[in-house]
């Protein structure tokens, strides 16, 4: 088809013009008209238009940064610098499980990626139940293994091997906060790849009253407050999407007994049993659908004997005097849960049910007789943001209806600062009950920092109820960096309260959470999933008015009654899902009973119900007890015994001195102590170093969830929603241009009511089933 060359403007405004007036229409008017039809055409693109550029400023603005202003937290290197690897690069866990003991090597492999020598340091997560007894290197098909000194002199140590150009290695528990282990490699050369391995022991935890677990730590957030104390522990994140390092997890279970259940609900792993009838022996690896990017915490659950029955341990070991240690576990039975509905539970509650908690019944005439007064301290800091926001919400209005009707109760929220429900403690009732609902209802993570401290100051300013016991319920994700001073606060207000804790999210500070319940002689719990909220907080807040063990006082006497041997020291309180472990140093027991076939180990008690003293006798004789050569037990109590001394109140010379000798006698590590070890040493220092810090993952239930706002109020996480705010920027860019470009699609092809009109010297035509004039 020929086209016809296009005509003037003139003649086909002429032309426009000559079709009004056949049609009776003036033609100057419909000019007029078409100039404004044809403006308020163009006023969706010159909106899209400036839009579009101040969009297109942020993305150029996105795309013009550093990578180390983008995501400065994923490494921290010299701008000489252009490659923005990470060294770690694999995390494998080796663990044994024998009974309620967990024997766990964690290999970390480090190479470095760059052209330069690097100083690496990476911070990770511990359970504040591990005991660090192995350091090792592997290096040129080598096994170097570090030593326990006290902390200062193994960082002089390090610092000068670091000086001098040597590849050396630290590792230390953080002194503001015990669930962290920080550790140094220096002067790691390029294209080295070193292998460092951890060795440590940890007493497993029970669930439910009638099942073990065991959980391994998977990362760690942002602490609040960190920044702005150099001597603290600088943790940095990094969103899981990016090419960073994986974990894998393989646990061996060597049981004296059948194992009847056994489950890990966290991930998805194969189970290999080494004879299905008798299950003594089972072997748990991550499977081909495992998640294997370190952000979900690894949790799994087993059974294979009877918690509450006591049971006896000796050991003999030739490294230490006092070579034969004897240790009693049991459990009190205070669970109103058999094994098979403890089982149930944990099922059900990991498939996404919601179900109440089996002993609610039980415990109602206990909700007649209390009386307390209810102190509730909610974190609404900025680390809080996502979907530990929504449980904490969820979990709060659940405590508050949950409250004895004879109780008083007050809620203090914190940040930076804290946030009083009322001026002081008020009687509960429905009014009161609804009105706090109502408000929790409305709680963002929108307080800033996390000053665990400043709450809990806030509530010892509250005046006491006479004749009401002071409750205190903290929940909180933890994120602090001065676990320790919190922990310290508590143990010393613990005769006026008691303290129960709630862990919200992957990645909490066991250490806090649990250090806060211990030294408040309360309980707590993780809540890690929605799934199971209800039934988590429903058993907290029975757990503050059930019965428990108190003046607990063991004896070792011979089969006559004589005494042998005192325990020395009180068990103050002991509650539900909590182990009774008692370490009793035997060889003047055994030399003394030589001749004598057997001896007694008696515990007595008050349960807190009958306020009564009851006993325990254990009657131990040859072939009665398991026996093992070695030296873990050691090693738990001296871990024991250092953490006695920690929670004796301020740090003083004499206290230090003491923790440092135990540590270091038994190479057990403990906050005033550090692991050093010399790889190689080098011939001459480098000239030109970087510096490296090894990010942990984000939780998943952090980054997910992430609303779009400034939260520089909150110096946790706020460097990486900074991130996510520019990537929002482009993505809404390109969406803008797409628009934009269906709006000069769109006034291409259709025009006005008109039949037709001339827009400029452009002829746009209706698309209808006549044609046009023109």
């Amino acid at each position: 088809m020929i086209r016809r060359p296009p005509r003037s403007t003139q003649s086909r405004s002429s032309a426009a013009s000559d079709v009004y007036k056949r049609q009776g229409i003036n033609a100057e008017y419909m000019g007029i008209q078409n100039q404004v039809i044809y403006r308020l055409k163009r006023m969706p693109k010159l909106l899209f238009t400036l839009l579009l550029m101040q969009s297109l400023v942020f993305s150029m603005d996105f795309l013009s940064l550093e990578a180390d202003q983008l995501y400065p937290t994923l490494i921290q290197v010299d701008k000489q610098s252009q490659s923005s690897e990470i060294p770690l690069k694999d995390i494998k866990y080796q663990v044994q499980i024998r009974d309620s003991v967990a024997q766990v090597e964690l290999r970390q492999e480090y190479l470095n990626p760059y052209e330069e020598t690097i100083q690496v340091q990476y911070i990770y997560p511990r359970s504040d139940k591990s005991v660090f007894t192995e350091f090792q290197a592997i290096f040129d098909d080598k096994v170097l293994t570090g030593v326990i000194k006290e902390k200062g002199e193994a960082k002089k140590e390090y610092e000068e091997n670091v000086n001098q150009g040597n590849t050396v290695a630290y590792a230390e528990i953080s002194s503001n906060a015990i669930d962290m282990m920080v550790i140094k490699l220096g002067n790691l050369l390029p294209g080295t790849l070193l292998t460092i391995v951890f060795k440590y022991v940890e007493q497993l935890d029970i669930a439910l009253g009638r099942v073990w677990r065991f959980m391994i730590p998977s990362t760690l957030g942002v602490r609040y407050g960190s920044q702005n104390d150099p001597n603290g522990p600088q943790v940095s994140t990094v969103n899981p999407s990016e090419n960073t390092y994986q974990w894998d997890i393989t646990i061996a279970i060597n049981a004296t007994q059948n194992i009847n259940y056994l489950s890990v609900p966290s991930h998805a792993v194969s189970i290999q049993y080494d004879n299905e009838e008798t299950k003594q022996n089972a072997v748990i690896t991550f499977n081909e659908k495992t998640n294997r990017v370190p952000n979900v915490d690894f949790e799994l659950f087993y059974e294979s004997n009877q918690i509450t029955k006591p049971t006896f341990l000796l050991e003999s070991t030739d490294n230490y005097e006092g070579s034969l240690l004897g240790v009693i576990r049991f459990s009190p039975d205070f669970s109103p849960f058999s094994f098979e509905e403890a089982q149930r539970q944990i099922e059900q509650s990991t498939r996404g049910r919601n179900i109440m908690s089996i002993n609610k019944l039980s415990v109602q005439s206990d909700k007649q007789k209390a009386k307390f007064e209810y102190i509730f301290i909610f974190d609404r800091s900025g680390s809080m943001e996502g979907d530990r926001i929504s449980f904490l919400r969820d979990a709060a209005q659940k405590m508050v209806s949950e409250i004895p009707l004879d109780s008083y109760f007050n809620i203090i929220c914190f940040g930076s600062n804290t946030e009083t429900l009322y001026e002081q403690s008020r009687k509960f009732d429905e009014e009161a009950k609804q009105q706090a609902i109502n408000k929790i209802s409305k709680y963002e993570a929108d307080l800033g920092g996390t000053e665990v401290l400043v709450a809990l100051e806030k509530m010892k300013d509250l005046n006491r109820v006479e004749g009401y016991q002071r409750l205190v319920f903290l929940v909180s994700d933890g994120e602090v960096y001065n676990t320790n001073d919190v922990v310290k606060f508590v143990s010393e207000y613990n005769s006026q309260a008691r303290f129960y804790s709630v862990g919200i999210g992957n990645g909490v500070s066991e250490a806090l959470i649990k250090g806060i319940a211990k030294a408040g002689y309360g309980q707590y719990v993780f809540i890690k999933q929605s799934k199971n909220i209800e039934e988590y907080i429903l058993r907290l807040l029975y757990a503050s008015i059930s019965p428990y063990m108190k003046d607990i006082s063991i004896q070792v006497k011979d089969s006559q009654g004589l005494i042998l041997s005192h325990f020395p020291y009180q068990v103050p309180l002991l509650f539900k899902n909590e182990l009774l472990v008692i370490y009793l140093p035997m060889d003047q027991v055994i030399y003394s009973q030589k001749d004598r076939r057997q001896f007694v180990v008696e515990v007595t008690y008050i349960q807190s119900n009958m306020q009564r003293r009851q006993n325990m006798s254990l009657m131990l004789e040859k072939g009665s007890f398991s026996y093992y050569k070695g030296d873990v037990l050691h090693k738990f109590y001296a871990n024991e015994q250092i953490n006695r001394l920690s929670y004796q109140g301020k740090d003083n010379e004499e206290l230090t001195k003491q923790i440092v000798q135990l540590s270091t006698k038994y190479q057990v590590l403990s906050e005033k102590t550090a692991f050093i070890l010399v790889v190689k040493k080098n011939e001459k220092k480098s000239d030109k170093t970087l510096t490296v810090n090894v990010p942990s993952v984000e939780s998943n239930d952090h980054y997910e969830s992430y609303p779009v706002q400034d939260m520089s109020s909150s110096s946790g996480g706020s460097q990486g929603r900074q991130a996510a705010q520019r990537q929002f920027d482009l993505v809404t860019s390109m969406a803008l241009l797409l628009l934009y470009i269906c709006c000069l699609l769109y006034t291409s092809d259709a025009a006005d009511d008109l039949l037709c009109v001339d827009l400029g010297g452009r002829r746009i035509i209706k698309k209808k089933k006549y044609q046009c004039p023109i």
